[in-house]
């Protein structure tokens, strides 16, 4: 069917009785349209040709199902729905979003609209919002849903319609508030109204604006007649009301939010029910300043990502959350993304606890959303999350972002179906923790050869030695002079000091065995033992080591330290340099430069966000005299580091715990085989004082089983030679990494 045939068909038999019309836009009428919110699809037509060589390099097989993104605005077939055909065509068109109706899922009882699939007072609603010369598009009409190929280009160029509607109109037909939460609604909406026309009369911009909109709704309520607590109340079951909808929990719907800019003019608005049954509306901005509102009046609190893909890559289903701060965070990441920087692995992130029917939609979202410039034009069946995650994987690499490969330490591995229909653990894992994660982009991509479900294939950077935990003796030391110097409660004073986001996420997780308060005192214990065996040298590199290496956009803070000034400080620094002989009654040997960098470093290893990078410090032996730091590990496997990350700041999670994989193992069976070792007594500890357990690294083969990622630090800069005599470093070519499950706990 052509599109004039579905467009004349559609209007005879579905709107014409409604006094509509569905138009077929020319293509010189569309090119206006769309030409504005397109133009980077232009300008990027080179890097789609790049991206997609890259895939064909890395993965042969997905190579196929991608297209540069351009080809889908070219075979885009663009309808509007409009009272009349426009004699010289659409000027704008308003776009819908919504929740398709289900068996499980039906909107607030009212009459259907045939052919649109909403609610009849819906319709009217959105056909009254438009201007002079403006259409309207819906994807249930105005794309052909039984046309595959149709609603591939469509879904493929679906971000650029978004952007170039006029406006967006987001329908919570599942909404229906009760007089109080209309009159609290319409209250507070005239307090948004006022503050905005104020910022506009004073010219406010930048920090003044926001200091003056953060401490608006404090004054104006003072002005209200109602009691304070009374007032927040209703305002707060409004918003609660509001963001409980069906909407916010849909992946396309979260797409459709994420791609329309928030303008002051024309911003997204929500249409709901009022108390009388009719439409009434809300501007996204205002639900947003609301609810932003309240929640800070509640004090500070911290997100943490919700898991939501299991270890088979299945979906899990997250369920709706009922308070205010939730409901909050969940809209928040509905907003754009204005950086360009973050990577496409964030944006997949920020969708995955969405429902979404169709898995192979995932992939086509994330692409839109994080701009990259190609669409999946596939048949290719995805069938799982960690599928969809996977393919998205790939399309990282090939756009140069080596994010995945340095981050998601506490994500579960996915399992997918290799070629052969078997499912396999994957070296990949959920990026649920890689929320807001800048694009990390590899000086060296070169050195990544070949992306398979079962591998990933390689450069990597060898440490044939394994982590050392602190030494008995120094143990000891450390215990006396925490003791005597009471470095605990000193700890706990610098713990006090901590900004309020580090206090958040600090007292959100350190109810978790592996940040008892007991484990911490020991890791003070570790850090001091463990500086006492690397020596003073090492000792007065480490601050600065950490302060450069945070200074790269840590979201924790630059990690600094204090200068001479405290007596308790300094008194724990002179007990730690006489361990080295090192004392103020040996003038030959004392300089008081290394007074300043001992308690540098003391106030370093104290500070609350090194736990963050390692609450049980090893030291791994680099060449010479030299140590970095990472956590501990077992003694079966090795510490490598990815040339394509090795550059990356030091708080991402650069070090694999791998084993050798001889690749004559059936892969199904692996995880079996650590059982049964565990249970024969061959268990894999964590102390250096035990044998050597590790297996003979095949050179011809070389192929690991990826463990586990972790952080590896305080060492000199990457691009310095780090080599000795017995601890030369490797760097290994071509090596595939397998995907295996993490140790049994």
């Amino acid at each position: 069917m052509s599109p004039d045939e579905y467009a004349q068909a559609t209007t005879s038999e579905t709107l014409a009785g409604l006094g509509q019309v569905l138009v077929s836009v020319s293509s010189a009428n569309r090119e206006s349209l769309l030409s504005a919110a397109s133009e980077f699809t232009r300008h990027r037509q080179g890097e789609a040709t790049t991206m997609l060589a890259c895939i064909e390099k890395l993965n042969h097989e997905l190579a196929e199902h991608f297209d540069p993104k351009h080809d889908a605005l070219e075979k885009l077939k663009l309808r509007l729905i409009s009272s009349d055909e426009p004699i010289s065509g659409f000027q704008s068109f308003i776009i819908v979003s919504y929740c398709w109706h289900s068996d499980e899922w039906t909107p607030i009882p009212n009459k259907i609209c045939p052919g649109w699939d909403i609610s009849r007072p819906m319709v009217d609603a959105i056909m009254s919002l438009r201007q002079t010369g403006e259409g309207v598009w819906i994807d249930k009409l105005c794309i052909n849903q039984a046309d595959s190929n149709e609603k591939k280009v469509a879904i493929g160029a679906m971000d650029i319609l978004y952007r170039a509607a006029r406006r967006l109109v987001i329908l919570l037909e599942d909404v229906q508030l009760d007089k109080e939460d209309e009159d609290a609604g319409r209250s507070y909406l005239k307090v948004f109204e006022d503050m905005c026309q104020e910022v506009n009369e004073k010219r406010l911009t930048g920090q003044a604006k926001n200091e003056f909109i953060q401490g608006y709704l404090d004054i104006r309520e003072q002005d209200m007649k109602v009691e304070r607590q009374d007032r927040r109340l209703k305002a707060t079951k409004f918003v609660v009301r509001m963001l409980s909808a069906r909407w916010y929990s849909r992946a396309w719907c979260c797409h459709e939010s994420r791609v329309t800019p928030q303008r002051p003019v024309n911003n997204p608005l929500f249409l709901c029910y009022g108390n009388d049954g009719q439409v009434i509306s809300f501007e996204f901005r205002f639900i947003n300043w609301l609810a932003g509102c309240l929640c800070a009046s509640q004090g500070a609190s911290t997100l943490v990502a919700a898991t939501s893909v299991d270890k088979k890559g299945h979906g899990i289903l997250v369920p709706a959350p009922k308070e205010l701060r939730p409901l909050f965070y969940r809209l928040v990441s509905l907003t754009p993304d204005t950086d360009d920087n973050v990577s496409v692995m964030s944006h997949l992130a920020q969708i995955l606890p969405a429902g979404c029917s169709d898995k192979g939609d995932l992939v086509s979202i994330a692409l839109n959303t994080s701009n990259i410039p190609l669409f999946y034009k596939s048949n290719l069946k995805v069938k799982t999350v960690g599928e969809a995650i996977y393919v998205v994987s790939v399309l990282a690499l090939a756009a140069g972002d080596v994010v995945l490969l340095s981050s998601h330490a506490d994500g579960n591995k996915i399992h997918i179906p290799n070629s052969q229909g078997r499912t396999v653990v994957t070296w990949a894992m959920s990026p649920e923790f890689t929320l807001l994660e800048q694009i990390a982009r590899s000086p060296t991509p070169k050195t990544i050869t070949k992306v398979q479900p079962e591998y990933i294939e390689l450069d990597l950077i060898l440490f044939p030695s394994s982590p050392l935990m602190a030494s008995q003796s120094s143990m000891e030391k450390a215990m006396e002079m925490i003791e005597n110097q009471q470095l605990h409660d000193l700890a706990h004073d610098l713990e006090v000091k901590d900004t309020e986001l580090v206090k958040s996420i600090y007292s959100s997780i350190k109810d978790k065995s592996h940040w008892s308060p007991s484990l911490l005192k020991l890791s003070l214990q570790i850090w001091i033992a463990i500086s006492i065996d690397c020596g003073i040298d090492w000792i007065r590199r480490f601050p600065k080591i950490m302060r450069d290496g945070t200074e790269e956009g840590w979201a924790l803070g630059i990690l600094s330290y204090a200068e001479p000034c405290d007596a308790k400080i300094e008194s724990a620094a002179l007990t730690l340099l006489s361990h080295f002989d090192i004392t103020r009654e040996n003038t030959s040997n004392f300089d008081e430069d290394y007074l300043r960098s001992t308690v540098q470093f003391l106030s370093c290893i104290m500070d609350t966000r090194l736990r963050f990078l390692s609450t049980i410090p090893t030291r791994l032996p680099i060449g010479g005299k030299d140590f970095a730091i990472t956590q501990a590990t077992t003694n079966t496997s090795y510490i490598v580091v990815p040339v394509a990350i090795k550059h990356l700041p030091l708080w991402y999670k650069k070090a694999w715990v791998v084993e050798p994989f001889e690749g004559s193992e059936d892969l199904s069976m692996k995880f079996d085989k650590v059982i049964r070792n565990w249970r024969n007594g061959r268990v894999p500890v964590l102390a250096s004082d035990d044998a050597d357990m590790r297996a003979a690294r095949n050179g011809t083969l070389g192929a690991w089983k990826l463990r586990k990622k972790q952080t590896i630090f305080g060492c000199p800069p990457w691009v310095q030679p780090m080599v000795g005599e017995g601890n030369e470093i490797k760097h290994l070519s071509r090596q595939k990494v397998y995907g295996e499950e993490g140790y049994p706990e």
